[in-house]
Parts: C-alpha cells; structure tokens; sequence
C-alpha cells in the first residue's frame, strides 16, 4: 500500500521545496477546519496529509504541474531553487564571464619581439579582426561567411553550408566517429588546443562534459555533438590563419553557430530534425527549439524560446 502512494518522482532528490511548502500551508488549513468540530480530527488530518507529503511530494494533484507554470522565480528562489533553464552548450560551457586564465586568453597573452602580441599579429586585417564590431565582440556568422564556410542559399533569404565546406566537415566527423573513446579523446581535446594530460572528458548520461583540472570548460548535450565541434575545429583552424588567437570562448561560440547548419547526424546515417520540446526539472519547466538526429535521437542543439 505505502509503495503504491511513493512517487520517487517528486521526492527525495526530486523533490520541489515551493510544492512542498504550498501544500504543508494546505494542510495547516484542512486541520484547523477539522479542528472546529474535534482537536483528534484536526490533529488526524494534519498527519495524514503530512504522510500523503512526504510519500508523494505533495497533496493536492496537480500542484507541481500548476508550481512549474506558475510559480515565480522569486519564490523559487525563496525555497533555495534557482530557476533552472537551458544548460550552456559547447566549448566555452562553464566558463565564468569575467575569467581570464591563460587557457581563455588565447595568444593574447603571448609578446612577440617587436611589443604586439601574437594575437595582435594574427589577426591585423585578418577575417576574425574584421569580424568584430567597436567593443571588440567578434559576429560568427561573418566570420563563418569569410572563411567559406556559409554562404547564401538558392532563394537568398537565408545563410547555407557551401558544398566544399561540407564535404570536409563530413569528411572530418566520419574520421573522428571511427575513433576508439581513448584516442577519441585525446583527438577531441587537440583540436581544442587543450593540454590532453589535464584535460578530461566526461559522460553524464547522454552528455559530454570537459574539464581541465580547474573546472569544467565545455559541455555538449551528446557525443554527437561534441565530434561536430572538434571536426569543425579542425576544418576551420585551416580556413582560419587566426584561429589559435580566438580564445576559447570564442571557438565556442563559432562551432555552436556551425551546428546549426548540420544537415545530417554526425555519428549515424539520417537527417537532422527540428522541434519543439518541453524540458523539465524538479520546479519549472521551459520550451527549447531542438535540433536532434531523426534515426538516433541524439541532441544536438537547443536553445530556450522566449516569450
């Protein structure tokens, strides 16, 4: 009987603080209302629904439904849940904003004889120096778009891969996926130009999360996903003369805009499929366009829509 009323989905690690709160109040009411007429029935009612609480996460139903659509973040916050949204994907993933390590400078950081710096001297007139604008922020699509890798489609309304390029990003993806995990790693990390002995890659599930040993700098929603950005390293680092002055960022940045483009599954024979899900956590929920392989399943992209 007591299995049969447990939903692990809403307890224990999964449990929602604010349903939790909302419905102990609920409970507060029922047993002064049972109280009037007798203290036991109040006191009965008051423990039974603290029991029907912690066994099932809640007591009225429906109530982590109606908490995640309605429930604001300032009251999320209250009970110590962040609202959770779309997780940052790729390399750069993890990254604080204002964290300037050597391994994020790129070779800013590197003087040469004449007093520039090595990124200095790469990008002066370069494709990613006439990419940024007047605060220094660099545009992908330009710098994609000059490197030949976009170019316009056949009606003109939009950006599509030029044939050439891809045919070398697939040829790179096929060459990376035939790769045992070992060596994959190890490849995945060069082309990232990362040092491999302290760089590492884990799996979560269907994610892929790379650390280094002072935290974690790039995460992909799928394995998928990450050999469609080493193997687009490795076609941009020679299209690009300034690719290594990039800082890690971004690369990111750039090789999240070239996913966009995938026209089929990096690891699989099949085509790339646009939706629209509903992604769940404990406490809220949000709408995402995701880009997965038809065949695999396997997540690409996704990015939150905003209302």
């Amino acid at each position: 009987m007591i299995d049969e009323l447990k939903q692990p989905e809403y307890t224990g690690e999964n449990r929602c603080m604010p349903c939790t709160g909302v419905n102990l109040l609920i409970a507060v009411v029922a047993a002064a209302v049972a109280g009037r007429r007798s203290r036991k029935a109040g006191a009965g009612v008051f423990v039974a629904s603290v029991v029907l609480i912690y066994l099932r996460g809640y007591l009225v139903p429906g109530t982590p439904t109606l908490t995640k659509r309605y429930l604001p973040d300032d009251v999320l916050r209250l009970f110590g849940k962040e609202p959770v949204g779309p997780a940052p994907s790729g390399l750069g993933a993890g990254l604080d904003s204002d964290e300037a390590t050597p391994r994020d400078a790129g070779a800013a950081a590197v003087p040469n004889g004449d007093g520039t710096s090595t990124a200095e001297s790469a990008t002066n007139g370069g494709v990613v120096e006439a990419a940024r604008d007047e605060a220094g922020a660099l545009d992908p699509e330009i710098v994609l778009s000059n490197a030949g890798a976009l170019e316009a489609c056949e009606d003109g309304e939009d950006l599509c891969l030029t044939e050439e390029f891809k045919r070398s990003w697939d040829d790179a993806m096929a060459d990376f996926d035939g790769e045992e995990s070992t060596d994959l790693a190890e490849r995945l990390v060069g082309q990232f130009d990362l040092d491999v002995e302290e760089s590492e890659i884990e799996e979560f599930d269907d994610g892929r999360v790379l650390t280094d040993g002072d935290g974690r700098i790039g995460q992909w929603p799928s394995e998928a996903a990450m050999i469609a950005d080493a193997a687009g390293a490795a076609v941009l680092r020679s299209r690009l003369p300034d690719w290594e002055a990039l800082s890690t960022r971004e690369k990111g940045s750039l090789l999240n805009g070239l996913r966009l483009f995938l026209e089929e599954c990096p690891t699989a024979e099949g085509g790339i499929e646009f939706g629209q899900e509903t992604v769940e956590s404990c406490c809220s929920s949000y709408e995402v366009v995701a880009v997965t392989c038809e065949e695999t399943g396997d997540r690409l992209f996704e990015e939150p829509i905003h209302e």
